[in-house]
């Protein structure tokens, strides 16, 4: 509390006997455990993440989560090619580490979704205890209430509760270790906190290559602590930015090798698309309200005047915080340059498979944003340092309750990652025209037998790309399922218009004739699918057996 000026009144009666207030001491007593590590503070960080974390239990795997646990993955041996022979998982990074520990979990409770989920929550707990040791080495005010938000924030969801950010939550963990101990090293210059923090690092970018960043933010750390880079921290960092420049020119090389992720976009448009990823991202730590997995992408049209804004605007308040930084301290310019920084691999300036979808998505902030919460958390812990007693013990029950509605909502999210229908269908809300995401939401109503609606979403899929021969091939499936067997082959034939000499089309094709009687069409789909591939499993194990079982009933 600031000091108050004499106002002509006899000093503080109710101290003159030298004790304390005790409204003052009763409320210092309650908020004492969590202005410093404690078994209580650590406790109720816990219990905050089992509380909005708990839906989980609940989860299914969604989406690609069985396209990448899967292959060596499952595997005993698997392990080796993991490490050396990526281009046998679904995944084109080089992330080697993250599969390691799938391919280990695997061998513990196999594809049972719930293991899996669990992993993710505890890593994603151990990331919010390291925010708060952070904070509290740095001594950043309201230490506990940054961690406290980045526990619960609705945004880290989809980091956790989706079973393939793995990536996210894991590299997260390596990260903050190897800040925390880079604190240490620079603290106490034990040189095995300097070797924990490089080998933290470089097993971070075996998890996910984001954290390739994690070297220039050290270098924000240092100038907000000391107001100035020394040559010889700077110096320290050097075989941090060659480790990153080999093992990220690894993943690229790999990546590039599998991938055609070309979006053809100028540096100018990336710029745009940049800035206003950056406030969107700010909105959303703001107000995490309307979150989704896919977001409609953004305009960076020369002519929006909303780009230039988002541009010039953010701009003007990196301009500003560094012209007050006198008045208001470093700490608003650094923890915006940290959100920045952290961001930039996924701000659009290097392409990658996503764009076709987004250029934003609240998995990309899960590090970023902690620059944010640290910095306003920070600055309106100070501000509350100069506030009467009972407005400091309002205004805290104030962030309290953000707790518990952010905790609320990210309860109420984790229900998207329920099934696939949950998951696709929430995302054909505010991405109606994705043509991928309208085919496997009806491939997942498919599944379900829930035939009339597939057939639905299966011609909006076919609206958007006439020539999905994926879709009209799934599309006679269903209709075969649903004994319109006439609809079936002419659907069956339109993919094979698209996709020629595909052979589970023509297997599909061949069964639907089986199904109306016509033996002598199927058998001459069967003859026409040998001579393309004549060793074929499913027309050896599948139509062929079906046809001969048809003539013998004739």
């Amino acid at each position: 509390m600031a000091r108050r000026k004499n106002s002509g009144e006899k000093p503080s009666q109710e101290r003159s006997n030298g004790s304390p207030d005790r409204a003052a001491a009763l409320a210092n007593r309650i908020l004492e455990p969590f202005s410093k590590w404690s078994a209580l503070s650590a406790a109720a960080l816990c219990a905050m993440v089992a509380v909005s974390f708990f839906p989980v239990a609940y989860a299914g795997l969604v989406w690609d989560d069985n396209l990448f646990i899967a292959g060596p993955v499952l595997e005993w041996s698997g392990i080796l090619d993991i490490w050396l022979n990526p281009f046998e998982l679904k995944e084109k990074h080089y992330w080697p580490l993250t599969y390691t520990t799938f391919w280990l979990e695997h061998k513990i409770w196999g594809m049972d979704p719930v293991g899996f989920h669990v992993v993710n929550v505890l890593l994603h707990l151990a990331n919010t205890l390291l925010v708060f040791r952070i904070m509290l080495k740095l001594g950043v005010p309201g230490s506990w209430f940054i961690a406290a938000f980045f526990a619960v924030h609705p945004l880290h969801v989809e980091s956790v509760a989706w079973v393939i950010q793995r990536k996210d939550v894991l590299s997260g963990l390596l990260y903050l270790l190897s800040v925390s101990a880079w604190i240490d090293f620079t603290d106490s210059g034990r040189v095995g906190r300097y070797r924990l923090s490089l080998l933290c690092f470089g097993l971070g970018l075996l998890a996910k290559s984001v954290v390739v960043t994690l070297p220039a933010s050290l270098l924000i750390l240092q100038w907000w602590r000391n107001g100035r880079v020394e040559s010889a921290h700077a110096a320290r960092l050097i075989p941090f930015f060659v480790l990153a420049a080999a093992l990220v020119g690894l993943d690229q090389a790999l990546y590039h090798a599998r991938s055609n992720a070309d979006f053809d976009l100028s540096m100018l448009d990336r710029l745009l698309i940049a800035s206003q990823s950056v406030w969107f991202y700010l909105g959303k730590i703001a107000f995490p309200v309307n979150l989704a997995v896919v977001y409609p992408k953004m305009d960076f049209g020369l002519d929006n005047p909303i780009a230039w804004l988002a541009l010039f605007g953010g701009l003007a308040l990196l301009f500003a915080l560094w012209h007050f930084r006198s008045r208001i301290g470093r700490g608003p310019l650094a923890g915006v340059l940290f959100f920045t920084v952290t961001l930039s691999p996924t701000l659009g300036f290097i392409d990658y498979g996503f764009m076709k979808y987004s250029f934003v998505a609240d998995r990309f902030q899960y590090l970023a944003g902690i620059g944010i919460m640290a910095a306003s958390v920070g600055a309106a812990a100070v501000w509350l340092s100069n506030l009467p007693l009972y407005e400091k013990l309002a205004n805290i029950a104030a962030a309290l309750a953000i707790c518990v509605v952010m905790g609320t909502l990210t309860w109420q999210k984790i229900g998207i990652y329920r099934d696939n229908i949950a998951f696709y269908g929430s995302i054909l809300v505010n991405a109606p025209d994705l043509e991928a995401i309208n085919f496997n939401y009806a491939n997942a109503l498919a599944r379900t037998s829930r035939f009339d609606e597939a057939i639905a979403w299966y011609n909006r899929t076919l609206e958007l790309n006439p020539t999905n021969s994926d879709a009209m091939n799934n599309l006679g499936v269903v209709l075969m399922e649903s004994e319109r067997y006439d609809d079936a082959v002419a659907h069956f034939r339109k993919s094979l218009e698209a996709y020629p000499g595909k052979i589970g089309f023509l297997n599909n094709l061949g069964i639907a004739h089986l199904s109306l009687g016509e033996v002598v069409a199927a058998e001459q789909v069967l003859e026409f699918a040998l001579a393309i591939d004549p060793d074929s499993q499913i027309l050896r194990t599948r139509l062929l057996p079906m046809i001969s079982e048809a003539k013998s009933q004739e």
